[in-house]
């Protein structure tokens, strides 16, 4: 899975995300409307249930190859993920199977 940019057949990257990502959450359920909307605007812990990765994109460092941690307390470190590219270019891949 990668977040900010889209993988052709062939290989290349393409359709790279011109803006900001505040934070990525990852769910082991659909979420309703409902509780979108009630989660949208706040931090969360990192307990919630069903929550299996949380990036709050907090981490200070900038560019390729650093490593952000999933926030989550029910997976942890095992779904860390990497940034890629440079700042024109950039995007995000939670290393889902790392084992780190």
């Amino acid at each position: 899975m990668r977040i900010g940019v889209y993988k052709l057949l062939s290989g290349e990257l393409t359709n790279f995300f011109d803006g900001s990502i505040d934070e990525i959450r990852i769910w082991n359920y659909e979420l309703s409307e409902e509780e979108i909307n009630n989660r949208k605007n706040i931090s969360l812990i990192g307990n919630e249930t069903g929550l299996l990765a949380y990036y709050n994109m907090e981490n200070s460092a900038i560019g390729d190859g650093v490593i952000m941690s999933s926030n989550a307390t029910f997976t942890g470190e095992s779904l860390n993920g990497l940034t890629y590219g440079t700042k024109k270019t950039p995007y995000f891949e939670p290393l889902l199977n790392s084992g780190n």
